[in-house]
């Protein structure tokens, strides 16, 4: 694996279990913006092993479906939580009145491990081969 992938893969990882760390204290908006950073890295990683290095969250949204979605290498549904992820995101971080159910947040975890899991797969599927 690629260095710079490696180091995003690093920050996703921390990324997450930030997220379960706040969720579990009940910092629930807190812990939706470490699930979206988690996959927002896990999605640089993949894209920085095929020398793609968008400077926006929106250019890493737009590269990862150009790239990896529409292409068929991962899951439409992939592609959705990094869309979902990066909207609650933003809702959480910029608007003050919103408030996040422990169960959504929940969701959006599970969704965060699924994908960092098939994003460290598929980085490690290219090592082998």
């Amino acid at each position: 694996m690629k260095l710079e992938a490696e180091a995003h893969i690093r920050r996703a990882e921390r990324s997450l279990k930030s997220s379960v760390f706040l969720l579990e204290k009940g910092m629930y908006e807190d812990a939706a913006s470490r699930a979206y950073y988690s996959v927002f890295h896990a999605a640089k990683a993949a894209l920085a092993s095929v020398e793609e290095h968008p400077k926006t969250h929106e250019g890493v949204v737009r590269m990862f479906g150009k790239r990896f979605v529409k292409t068929g290498v991962f899951p439409a549904e992939i592609g959705k939580t990094l869309v979902l992820a990066k909207g609650l995101r933003e809702k959480v971080d910029y608007e003050p009145t919103i408030v996040v159910q422990k169960e959504h947040v929940e969701d959006i975890i599970g969704k965060a491990t699924n994908f960092l899991k098939i994003i460290n797969e598929h980085l490690m599927s290219q090592n082998r081969d």
